[in-house]
């Protein structure tokens, strides 16, 4: 059948439509999980900053404290805070090795979700781009 205003045959018309249509449908999900992922790990990869940045600040924090513990300490030696002194100092130390241990746990965990992220985007990737080769090669048939 022809559209005589157009020219053109609108069964082919149609069905070209359709397929580009399908098309469009099947591609654009896809599209929208690989930009979900890609979100997701710009979002992990800020929130990594953001926790080493603190523990950065923490760690800096304690250095500090203990830096002047000892002038505190000597003059307080003539009282009864001179052994609470010492305690504080150990507790700290406690403190910046827990803190350590945070960033250690970060960093494999960090490493563990951009990996995982990553892997999940080349499968979507890789399903995209068949599925958009296959589109191409249906509309250029049509």
């Amino acid at each position: 059948m022809v559209d005589y205003k157009t020219n053109k045959d609108i069964d082919s018309f149609e069905a070209s439509d359709i397929f580009q249509n399908m098309s469009k449908e099947k591609l654009e999900p896809i599209k929208e999980i690989i930009e979900e992922i890609e979100f997701l790990i710009s979002n992990r990869t800020e929130v990594h900053k953001e926790m080493n940045s603190s523990v950065d600040k923490m760690q800096l924090q304690i250095d500090n404290f203990l830096l002047n513990l000892p002038k505190i300490k000597s003059e307080r030696e003539n009282t009864n805070l001179g052994g609470e002194l010492v305690k504080a100092m150990s507790e700290f130390r406690k403190m910046k090795i827990e803190l350590e241990q945070i960033r250690l746990d970060e960093k494999l965990n960090y490493w563990r979700d951009v990996a995982q992220l990553k892997r999940e985007l080349r499968e979507y990737a890789r399903e995209f781009k068949e599925k958009e080769s296959k589109s191409d090669l249906l509309d250029s048939l049509l």
